[in-house]
């Protein structure tokens, strides 16, 4: 029985492994290194999220995005 529970474990892992390395229809695959990649793990990546903002300055800020991009004629 403890050999059942640390192969379904081993399994477990592998296929973790396999679903992220091995590519799909739904998405990219990684590279079989990205274990060891520190730009994997959450504490060595950079933000590339945009600065929070306040609800009411978001709107405002969407208008301002929205008159760059288009003229009104």
């Amino acid at each position: 029985m403890f050999m059942l529970c640390i192969d379904f474990f081993i399994y477990f892992l592998i296929g973790l492994y396999m679903d992220k390395v091995i590519p799909s229809e739904f998405g990219q695959r990684l590279n079989p290194c990205f274990l060891c990649m520190p730009s994997y793990y959450s504490c060595c990546r950079s933000s590339r999220h945009r600065p929070a903002v306040a609800e009411g300055e978001a709107g405002e800020q969407l208008l301002e995005e929205e008159g760059d991009q288009f003229e009104i004629a």
